[in-house]
């Protein structure tokens, strides 16, 4: 790719990709073309000291051939993947082997950045080191593309989360070629709090939305009560309340021009159908309103 642009629109998180559930490489990026996204997030390394767990979500060839069908449609395939402190030069690795020629990358570092969650000391500077070696690492294998961070819609008051060094390191080593954003899946009410405190941490340490882009989570699946083992049970989003959660989006002080949804597996034909509204509307730039 010789010039490439950052994410604007709708995007989607793929999982694990089967042809029996998603179809072909040319069938999905249709689907998603026809609906109007313009970028997607195709699962990558899977990173989790905790379960040993250290593998592909999708195999190297599986993302090449889907990321190829995705781009054939104008529609930028970014990798996604889990990171874990330690393991840095592995997941960039990973991550590199699975985005081939694209060179477009999405961190997820959540709870592997820190599981010990010290929010100072050496457990702590661990963590900033940790975030700052992976970023240096990602810069390195992704030259001249975008790499870009997702993870906890409140992980900006999560003292033990390294969100500052993370976005400082994004910022120094891909400038205006990056973005953050807060995953505000279910919530409704966290969303604006999200978004300015994602928009003070760009402003703080990441050298302002200029260099920086803001690009939010949202969610296209609700919680549905609990198991008979305790644990919590999900379900898609009605239509209602996908649309009533993107307005949330809407209605902010901040333009928005990119955002991505967890995840492909929960969309219904209905859902698709709030999807390519809410893309519609964003390329007429609902999101991009001037402040009152």
């Amino acid at each position: 790719m010789s010039s490439i642009p950052m994410p604007e629109g709708l995007a989607l998180y793929l999982r694990k990709i089967t042809p029996s559930s998603h179809g072909s490489p040319a069938a999905l990026a249709k689907r998603f073309d026809d609906h109007g996204a313009k970028w997607v997030a195709i699962g990558g390394p899977w990173h989790d000291e905790k379960h040993r767990r250290f593998g592909l979500m999708n195999s190297v060839d599986t993302c090449k051939r889907y990321a190829d069908a995705f781009f054939a449609r104008d529609i930028l395939p970014f990798i996604w993947g889990y990171p874990w402190i330690g393991h840095e030069e592995r997941f960039a690795d990973d991550m590199d082997r699975c985005a081939g020629e694209y060179n477009l990358g999405l961190l997820d570092p959540e709870l592997g950045s820190n599981p010990i969650r010290a929010t100072g000391g050496p457990g702590k500077a661990r963590a900033d080191a940790h975030a700052t070696k992976l970023v240096d690492l990602m810069a390195e294998r992704f030259a001249g593309g975008v790499v870009g961070l997702s993870t906890f819609g409140s992980g900006v008051r999560m003292r033990w989360f390294p969100l500052n060094a993370f976005t400082r390191a994004l910022a120094r080593r891909f400038p205006r070629r990056t973005f953050i954003g807060g995953q505000t899946y279910t919530d409704d009410g966290v969303i604006d709090r999200s978004i300015a405190d994602f928009v003070g941490c760009i402003e703080k340490v990441g050298g302002g939305l200029r260099n920086v882009a803001l690009v939010p989570n949202f969610g296209t699946y609700a919680k549905a009560g609990k198991k008979p083992d305790g644990k919590t049970r999900y379900r898609s989003k009605t239509p209602a309340e996908q649309d009533a959660h993107f307005l949330e989006f809407i209605d902010e002080n901040e333009p928005v021009t990119a955002m991505i949804g967890w995840a492909e597996n929960f969309m219904t034909p209905a859902l698709w159908r709030s999807f390519a509204k809410m893309a519609e509307r964003m390329e007429r730039g609902a999101c991009s309103l001037p402040r009152s």
